[in-house]
């Protein structure tokens, strides 16, 4: 690892990773089953997003030389501790300062010294809430087993990511004199699939609005042409007192036009309430991942409405120029 940590000091961070495993932990003469999951550095831990609501990090010679101290989640201490446990009283910084007897892989006692910030999930019940954190070091220093088969590579400002782990590779296949099968896994190839799966139902979605206006607006041009049958009396009494196809046309498009604006507009507004209230339900059921915030953009608003406005305008012409082509005499005889 410092040969490999050298070769690449002027391209990023490498630093080794030891997946999460499960452990018995022992609180009070009561042995319960939970993930110890082991960090490296500080940095490993910047780069997960995770922060701290109670207690302290382990501090820089903890991480380095196998110091017995741990962080929890937000729900360790509820899973772990009983509601009669002394501790939840007489410590106001519970379950900071709390010993866990740990029973396995790793078998050490561990002091708690922080809490992490709880960790929402889309999914439901979110495993992490429940795990530990200890240093790594401490892990390599109680147990036999010093093996990884994962390295983690951080690039810096301007390094490709792919460009960095393909080096990576090469590097440890002609070390170890290309007897083992390494590969990387990118994230930015994989944040860039999402994307193409986004544009797509992007498309889609685009695809089905279309097919929903076209839709709509043959059925309010059949809707105008039975208004048109039912007031050719009306047409024809309006050309016999001078009205012009023109105005026929006007009359018959501005009520076209009228109608879709009413209806965009109750659209609009169900629509932005629909979308608020689902926003503020989810910001409920998870703060962290869903902020709160008024969904209501203008550009959007005038968008549909304006579609709406168009909608009426293209699908109300034929039956407005077919009631402007009427004969007035035809018009006043029919029943």
């Amino acid at each position: 690892l410092p040969a490999l940590q050298a070769t690449f000091a002027n391209y990023g961070r490498i630093s080794m990773l030891w997946g999460d495993f499960s452990q018995s932990a022992v609180i009070g003469g009561v042995a319960t089953d939970i993930t110890v999951d082991p960090l490296s550095n500080l940095n490993d831990f910047i780069d997960k997003g995770m922060k701290i609501t109670k207690g302290r990090m382990m501090g820089p010679h903890e991480l380095r030389n196998g110091g017995l101290v741990g962080l929890v989640g937000s729900e360790f201490a509820d899973m772990m501790f009983k509601k009669q446990y002394p501790g939840r009283y007489s410590n106001p910084q519970f379950p900071v300062g709390e010993v866990v007897s740990l029973r396995g892989r790793l078998q050490t006692t561990v002091t708690i010294v922080g809490v992490l910030k709880k960790e929402d999930s889309p999914f439901g019940e979110n495993d992490s809430n429940l795990r530990m954190l200890v240093p790594l070091s401490t892990l390599l220093h109680y147990t036999s087993d010093k093996r990884s088969t994962w390295v983690s590579v951080v690039p810096k400002a301007g390094v490709s990511q792919r460009w960095l782990a393909d080096s990576v590779v090469n590097y440890l296949r002609i070390k170890t004199g290309l007897k083992y099968p390494f590969r990387s896994e990118v994230p930015e190839e994989a944040i860039s699939s999402i994307m193409m799966f986004i544009t797509v139902f992007q498309s889609l979605t685009i695809l089905i609005g279309c097919l929903s206006i076209l839709v709509g607006g043959i059925g309010i041009m059949n809707i105008m042409l039975v208004t048109i049958t039912e007031r050719i009396k009306e047409i024809g009494l309006r050309k016999a007192l001078g009205a012009t196809d023109r105005d026929i046309v006007q009359q018959f498009l501005t009520e076209c036009m009228l109608l879709c604006t009413i209806s965009g507009l109750a659209g609009t507004i169900i629509g932005a309430l629909f979308c608020n209230v689902v926003a503020i339900v989810g910001h409920l059921i998870l703060p962290d991942l869903i902020p709160t915030q008024l969904l209501l953009n203008p550009l959007a608003l005038s968008l549909g409405l304006g579609t709406a406005v168009v909608c009426g305008m293209t699908f109300g012409m034929m039956p407005a120029l077919r009631a402007s082509r009427l004969d007035p005499s035809e018009a006043l005889r029919s029943e």
